[in-house]
């Protein structure tokens, strides 16, 4: 779990504001982990409690930039995501990351960046970044 926070702090601190990082895995492979190593790697962020927000769809975190982490694991097919206002900070320079992005794969993000998660046996994991 270390590793994975660490390189979502690589990440953080090799991003550029305005990014929208899609976490991209199954239950339990890290994901958030990984969210609490780029909150954490940014000023601002050292120490602040990151949890998934499943149930609530979206926390919001005081860094410089701001990172939004959005969860959409629950949302119901079809939900009006625009008028849930999920996506009412991008674009406007802060960090968004976003799990269970299925939900919106056709949707285009500007400064995309995707990071896949795989368990591997003996719970390792294998994580693939890319950005197009």
């Amino acid at each position: 779990m270390e590793r994975t926070a660490a390189l979502g702090a690589r990440l953080a601190r090799a991003s550029r504001p305005g990014e929208v990082v899609l976490l991209d895995g199954d239950l339990g492979s890290g994901k958030t982990v990984f969210a609490r190593g780029f909150v954490g790697a940014l000023p601002g962020g050292a120490g602040r409690v990151v949890r998934s927000p499943t149930f609530v769809y979206v926390h919001h975190y005081p860094t410089a930039p701001p990172v939004h982490h959005i969860d959409l694991y629950r949302l119901p097919r079809g939900a009006d995501l625009e008028g849930m206002g999920l996506w009412e900070h991008i674009g406007e320079g802060d960090f968004v990351l976003i799990e269970w992005p299925n939900h919106v794969e056709r949707r285009r993000f500007p400064a995309l960046t995707r990071v896949e998660f795989e368990t591997l046996a003996g719970g390792e994991r294998r994580l693939r970044v890319s950005r197009p």
